[in-house]
């Protein structure tokens, strides 16, 4: 989670170029991507995790909104990466899935607080 928190940090910082006609990436532009790449990758990563230990407790519900949460992220990247709708229909696809990834976070982190 603390590579995932760096990389939000990052995506703050270098701002996305705006959507429409270009024919390169800005700095900016590249960076808010890898910086993307970096909190990511690691936040799908810990969806698995999350299932793992889940099942492990039993805890079967949980188990599977958190692999589904991890598939469902993995899948809408690789949807995005490979599509060729324009910018913003992708772009707005994937800020729907970062909505469900952070209630993802949200739910899980209020709920280990409970288990306290």
């Amino acid at each position: 989670m603390g590579a995932f928190g760096l990389g939000e940090v990052g995506v703050g910082v270098f701002v996305a170029d705006p959507t429409g006609p270009r024919h390169s990436t800005s700095f900016h532009g590249a960076m808010h991507l890898v910086f993307g790449g970096v909190g990511f990758v690691p936040l799908m990563a810990a969806c698995f995790v999350f299932a793992r230990a889940f099942s492990v407790l039993k805890q079967k519900r949980w188990a599977i909104f958190s692999a589904v949460t991890g598939l469902d992220f993995l899948a809408a990247f690789l949807a995005a990466a490979g599509a060729s709708q324009s910018e913003r229909d992708i772009q707005l696809f994937l800020n729907l899935t970062f909505v469900r990834e952070w209630i993802w976070v949200s739910l899980t982190s209020t709920r280990l607080m409970k288990n306290k």
